[in-house]
């Protein structure tokens, strides 16, 4: 998923990128959340509104000091015409109930939302809330996420945006807002660069990428007007290590993020928090249901899907089922990043975000 936020945040970091270059790595890197005596809890459910109109994915991230609480929230609606919010709250603890509402000393809102909420025994809680945008009140059902945290060794800085990564058997490729493909080994030494022409002079690079190993690749978003209106799809793009486009075909949804099967692809899909399994013709084999409601790029290990999140900087681990393991904190995850994409090597992952609207960063991770 990368949602429409997501899409014009890109576009603006596009039009913004001014030079390119790689880096080298730093060996002192600092991860996860700041030291604190907080209890911090992260919780994954779905809501529905008390009048059916409509429903969604629920992430709450709360800190609990004492009789105060602060939290981090993102809905995913599945009604509303602005799918995502994202929101931090604060307010009071009794005893297993809290009551929040909108931290506006950290942001102005113009609207309410507040929360009432219980944490119930086995890791479960319940509660509802009033949305003043909407006029909606809703209720939920999460469940608390097992919280660990990644090494990370280094990190490289690219002053260029990092749209996707992938790993195609020797080394770690970046797609750029430049429109390059900047190659790096597992050390994160530069190694080359590779430019794919995908229509005579038209230079292109994608932000949802991937490899089997030999081939690489790479989404094209495509809009198709019809009777009914316009529809958002995506032509998948393989080309080869050199950068020569081998053949396109089309998927019927608007890939965020692509992820090497085995035998096919992965795709995040950004109008659904579900992953879908394609051929290498374009045909939905299998849907997974993943829930988290910001996903913005996917790994696949053979065995278990890894993603990370736009609002909710995490890595998360997830069963072939769909099944949220783990949520793992991340490096930066409290700055004002954007996370943009993630690659498995087959020891580490590679994660990347925009620092700026001219750079990223990216860390090689370690996960026990």
């Amino acid at each position: 998923m990368k949602s429409a936020a997501v899409s014009g945040l890109l576009s603006s970091l596009v039009l913004a990128l001014l030079a390119l270059a790689v880096l080298p790595g730093c060996d002192t890197v600092t991860t996860g959340p700041p030291p604190s005596d907080t209890e911090l809890t992260m919780w994954l459910g779905s809501y529905s509104s008390s009048g059916d109109d409509d429903s969604g994915a629920i992430m709450i991230d709360i800190n609990r000091t004492g009789r105060t609480a602060t939290a981090e929230l993102v809905i995913r609606s599945h009604e509303q015409e602005t799918p995502y919010n994202h929101l931090y709250l604060k307010g009071s603890v009794h005893g297993d109930d809290l009551d929040l509402g909108l931290d506006t000393d950290r942001i102005a809102y113009s609207f309410t939302f507040d929360v009432e909420l219980t944490i119930g025994p086995g890791g479960t809680m319940s509660g509802s809330f009033y949305f003043s945008t909407y006029d909606m009140t809703a209720t939920f059902d999460c469940v608390e996420l097992e919280s660990a945290e990644v090494g990370a060794d280094t990190f490289i800085d690219v002053s260029a945006v990092t749209l996707g990564l992938a790993y195609d058997s020797e080394d770690i490729w970046i797609s750029t807002s430049s429109r390059d493909h900047f190659l790096m080994d597992s050390t994160g030494a530069f190694v080359d660069t590779v430019v794919v022409f995908l229509v005579g002079d038209a230079r292109w690079a994608s932000d949802a990428l991937t490899s089997d190993g030999s081939l690489l690749y790479g989404g094209y978003p495509v809009t198709v007007g019809g009777p009914e209106g316009s529809r958002n799809e995506s032509d998948i793009v393989e080309f080869t290590k050199d950068g020569t486009v081998s053949r396109r075909f089309r998927i019927g949804h608007r890939t965020s993020g692509l992820a090497w099967s085995g035998t096919g692809l992965w795709s995040l899909p950004i109008e659904s928090d579900s992953l879908y399994r394609l051929d290498l013709e374009g045909t939905v084999l299998e849907t997974v249901p993943a829930g988290v409601p910001d996903l913005v790029d996917i790994e696949f290990d053979g065995e278990y899907f890894w993603a990370i999140g736009w609002f909710m900087k995490r890595l998360y681990k997830i069963s072939s089922f769909g099944e949220v393991l783990t949520v793992y904190h991340l490096p930066g995850e409290y700055g004002y990043i954007f996370p943009t994409a993630l690659a498995f090597d087959g020891s580490h992952f590679w994660y990347s975000y925009n620092t700026s609207y001219l750079g990223s960063r990216i860390y090689r991770l370690s996960v026990e």
